[in-house]
């Protein structure tokens, strides 16, 4: 998926599609670089804001109460109540 939507290494949609599917080798390794970044940066953030100044156990527990907190605020309350009873009639 990384492949798929990371623009920054190919511009083309039906080339990152293609990349992703028939991958040779290479093009797997380069893959899997991306990956190793995202996967880099997403434990780099979660370390500075629940780790980095956390000296005792309740500043850990703050720090992830805080975090959720946020992350609720910015992705969750943007998503919109899905009705699956109404999808699956359809």
């Amino acid at each position: 998926m990384l492949m798929i939507i990371d623009k920054g290494s190919e511009p083309d949609l039906n080339e990152r599609i293609r990349r992703a599917f028939r991958a040779t080798d290479d093009l797997a390794a380069e893959g899997m670089k991306i990956y190793d970044a995202y996967a880099r940066g997403g434990i780099e953030v979660l370390y500075e804001n629940l780790i980095d100044n956390a000296a005792t156990p309740d500043n850990l527990i703050r720090n992830l109460m805080d975090f959720t907190e946020d992350w609720n605020s910015r992705f969750l309350s943007a998503v919109e109540e899905v009705d699956l009873d109404r999808l699956l009639k359809r």
